[in-house]
């Protein structure tokens, strides 16, 4: 949100480099205005590629983060990441 950045990048560096043990790594996106936590698992639950990642039996490890103000020119915007890290 800080950075006006919306992609996934080195998704097993960042996770690596907090201690996050894999060998596989994964991660979802989601931004919109008025966002709720409903709305970004159904989205990520309509998506095959999102839900692929989500129920990936081998994931033991998740951390999800927050930010919430104005993204891309919208006020009001939440951006959700969370990531996934195991086997």
């Amino acid at each position: 949100m800080r950075r006006q950045y919306f992609a996934h990048g080195s998704v097993a560096g960042r996770a690596l480099s907090r201690g996050a043990h894999g060998p596989v790594f994964g991660e979802d996106l989601a931004w919109a205005t008025g966002i709720t936590a409903n709305w970004v698992v159904n989205a990520w639950l309509a998506s095959p590629t999102h839900r692929a990642v989500l129920l990936r039996p081998g994931f033991r490890r998740v951390g999800v983060g927050y930010s919430f103000g104005t993204f891309i020119g919208h006020g009001g915007a939440g951006v959700v990441t969370a990531d996934f890290a195991g086997r």
